[in-house]
């Protein structure tokens, strides 16, 4: 895990935590991640994400050849975008 994460997975409810890692299994699964993950425009182009349940991974995709995803935010989905959530993804995303 990241040194800039606050939480990690298991804090997240059981049920949360097991359906985040199963979706993050189906992307290793997947010949190429981004045939599974939505881009964005606008502020946070270059970030992708992934839908799971009531929850959205923000992700960025490095080392295409090698398919290294890197899941930089978890948020509800009411709260995945405000302001804040925008600062927090950009100020991780430069590290």
């Amino acid at each position: 895990m990241a040194s800039g994460c606050r939480r990690r997975p298991d804090a997240l409810a059981h049920g949360r935590a097991a359906r985040i890692k199963a979706a993050l299994a189906d992307l290793l699964a997947a010949p190429d991640a981004r045939q599974r993950l939505v881009p964005y425009s606008g502020h946070l182009k270059g970030h992708w994400k992934l839908r799971v349940g009531d929850r959205r991974l923000v992700c960025r995709v490095e080392n295409r050849n090698r398919q290294r995803v890197l899941v930089i935010y978890v948020a509800h989905r009411s709260r995945a975008f405000d302001s804040g959530s925008l600062r927090t993804i950009l100020r991780r995303s430069e590290d």
